[in-house]
């Protein structure tokens, strides 16, 4: 946790650690913050998951910055039109991520204005949460079977938490069932469905909302599949210019021994910044630990552990979405999904929340239909519905 300040080190560990970590006990064991100098720490959207800047500071610091993208980008902003995808909150996630200045910026916004213009039915299937088109039912089976990670509803803050089993992963058959480019196509419309949810939350709270993932490294094997890695290293560097700001942070937790080897690999495929975002657990976390024992941090980020499933310690009965070993490759050939619907691991990801007013109309006419559509009350139990 060398990158975290010294209050986000206790996430989740048992409460009668606590003495060891918390900065505020005074402790001589007590972690030593690392957190950034106050000025950069203004000038980031997160200082920490519960110390965001509001976006109205944020513009208000990087005005001149804003504007000078708006006017380098000048051409291509005309031709996609004055949307939410291109205004000014939108200009300012590329000032905060490509700080070299307004030309690395500007062509990483190009890049993304073309995907988007090229890539229309991929996004329009993200947002209706139907399959992501020119996948066969045989690929959209595997990747339900073989590949254990799924959206476990949001942080206090509305932040999608986005867990993965890593153990019970059967990526040799997930692999031989799907190509490299189709599973990165895949994770890029995972990451398009969640972008599109924190886009419009961020809007909506008046701060950036981010993805938040968990993943349980326990038993995990050290031998993973290179066609995965790939695949998962090279959406990742798409996200850093056609989706900046949407990864907040990444928990690894039950992390064996050889992780450090593994992380280091990691780096060769994946993002500088994916990279950067990592933080590894230092304590057990499991069923036993039970989330009554969930540190300060865990309550205020998550409010509880009724998010979490109870394999990392929280209070949600583990289903089928996260088996408790690796399913066989033979799985896919009795297992049938019915087809055209909602993707599992998308069930608990909240629909994108509409403009204030939009959502206060909409209660008046179905106060039962919308009550769950603010990201601040999202608890997981609501929404028809990552690493």
């Amino acid at each position: 946790w060398a990158r975290e300040p010294s209050a986000l080190k206790c996430a989740l560990i048992p409460s009668c650690s606590l003495r060891y970590l918390l900065p505020w006990t005074g402790s001589s064991l007590a972690c030593r913050s690392t957190a950034a100098p106050l000025g950069r720490r203004r000038a980031m959207a997160w200082a920490s998951p519960l110390e965001r800047v509001s976006l109205e500071e944020l513009l208000g610091r990087h005005r001149h910055a804003v504007e000078s993208l708006r006017a380098e980008l000048g051409a291509d902003l005309a031709k996609a039109g004055r949307t939410s995808s291109t205004d000014d909150v939108w200009l300012l996630r590329y000032v905060l991520s490509f700080q070299a200045g307004t030309v690395s910026a500007a062509a990483a916004a190009r890049q993304a204005i073309q995907w988007r213009q090229e890539n229309t039915p991929l996004v329009e299937a993200a947002r209706r949460r139907a399959p992501p088109p020119e996948f066969t039912e045989e690929e959209l089976n595997a990747i339900e079977l073989f590949f254990t990670a799924a959206f476990c509803g949001t942080s206090q803050f509305g932040d999608p938490l986005f867990v993965s089993r890593l153990s019970c992963y059967n990526l040799a058959a997930l692999m031989d069932a799907v190509s490299e480019e189709q599973m990165e196509r895949w994770i890029g419309y995972v990451n398009e469905c969640v972008w599109q949810y924190c886009e419009a939350a961020t809007r909506r709270q008046g701060v950036f909302v981010k993805q938040i993932t968990i993943q349980d490294a326990a038993s995990v094997s050290m031998s993973q599949d290179r066609r995965f890695l790939r695949a998962l290293g090279r959406s990742s560097k798409t996200n850093e210019w056609l989706r900046p700001q949407l990864v907040g942070k990444t928990y690894v937790f039950n992390a064996p021994s050889w992780m450090k080897l593994a992380h280091q690999l990691a780096g060769t495929v994946m993002s500088r910044k994916s990279m950067e975002k990592i933080a590894a657990h230092p304590a057990r976390v499991d069923a036993a630990m039970g989330p009554q024992r969930l540190c300060p941090f865990a309550e205020q980020l998550l409010g509880g552990g009724e998010a979490l499933p109870k394999f990392l310690g929280g209070d949600r009965e583990d289903d089928e979405v996260f088996p408790p070993a690796p399913r066989p490759a033979s799985a896919a050939a009795a297992a049938r999904r019915a087809p055209g619907g909602e993707p599992p691991a998308l069930a608990r990801l909240p629909r994108p929340p509409g403009p204030p007013e939009e959502s206060a109309r909409e209660a008046v006419l179905a106060p039962d239909a919308v009550a769950g559509a603010s990201p601040a009350s999202a608890s997981g139990e609501e929404a028809a519905a990552v690493s």
